[in-house]
């Protein structure tokens, strides 16, 4: 379902094609330029704002899961990272984590961050989405024994819970 404003803005796109024939090109343009802008704005404010809620539902829940805190707290300065950027910064976060993992040279604490970020960032509603946390979190476990550990178990099991549809299969 598309808002007022990605209406707007292809209505504004298409009447540039008229208002150029008639010699308005600057004008049309400047207003396809401003329209644009406001969309972009209002989708960054969506996006921090459910940013914001999701980092707050999942603290809540997290803090219950029985792990110590240092195990479940994103760093500061990731999450700084991705609200400042948008939501183009999420998959070049996730890009940056997957080469921290595979880099060997980074610390056995710093690689299992960066999988257990991973695993958290996927933890979404998409199935799609929920197989790759279960691979990080799995991964985060068998790889790095003692580290975050804990608050890994606690995703597999919410991962459960969000699609048991996964788990009902023959064989599984």
């Amino acid at each position: 379902m598309q808002n007022i404003s990605s209406v707007m803005l292809k209505f504004l796109t298409g009447a540039l094609l008229g208002l150029f024939l008639t010699g308005c090109l600057y004008s049309a343009a400047t207003t396809v330029n401003r329209a644009s802008i406001v969309q972009r704005m209002e989708n960054r404010e969506q996006f921090e704002t459910a940013l914001a809620k999701s980092y707050e539902h999942y603290l809540e829940e997290a803090a219950d899961s029985g792990c110590d805190a240092s195990e479940y707290t994103v760093n500061p300065q990731v999450y700084d990272a991705i609200v400042s950027e948008g939501d183009q910064a999420m998959t070049e976060t996730q890009e940056k984590m997957r080469e921290v993992y595979r880099d060997k040279s980074y610390s056995e604490d710093s690689r299992a961050e960066a999988l257990f970020y991973l695993a958290l960032m996927n933890m979404g509603a998409a199935a799609d989405n929920a197989y790759k946390a279960e691979s990080y979190a799995t991964q985060l476990k068998e790889e790095f024994p003692g580290k975050r550990n804990c608050i890994a178990d606690w995703l597999l099991d919410r991962i459960v819970v969000q699609h048991p549809e996964r788990y009902e299969e023959p064989g599984y």
